[in-house]
């Protein structure tokens, strides 16, 4: 029993340190945001224009080969209409779904 105890620490661990990983992303980019708003520094927006900018903008081309194989399958799938309505999937997967 302790075994598992200690698992189930471990696993909330694991997720408390990814909630506040992610509520530190949210509060920064708050405080970033706050920091802009505020400032009338031409070349602080630039250089936040500029580095937004640089960023790659197709996103399409950054996935791996895999992800986009799979993508454009189900794409084709769905034109084809080989489609499985919302309702019966959470039909099929009822029992894995329940808490």
């Amino acid at each position: 029993m302790y075994i598992q105890g200690s698992k189930i620490a471990f696993v909330f661990g694991l997720v408390f340190c990814i909630f506040v990983k992610d509520m530190n992303i949210a509060v920064t980019k708050l405080e970033l945001a706050k920091r802009l708003l505020d400032t009338n520094d031409k070349a602080i927006i630039n250089h936040i224009k500029a580095i937004f900018s640089t960023q790659s903008e197709d996103w399409w081309e950054e996935l791996p080969t895999d992800i986009k194989a799979s993508v454009t399958r189900g794409l084709k799938q769905s034109e084809n209409g080989q489609t499985i309505p919302h309702n019966q999937v959470m039909k099929n997967y009822k029992k894995w779904l329940k808490k």
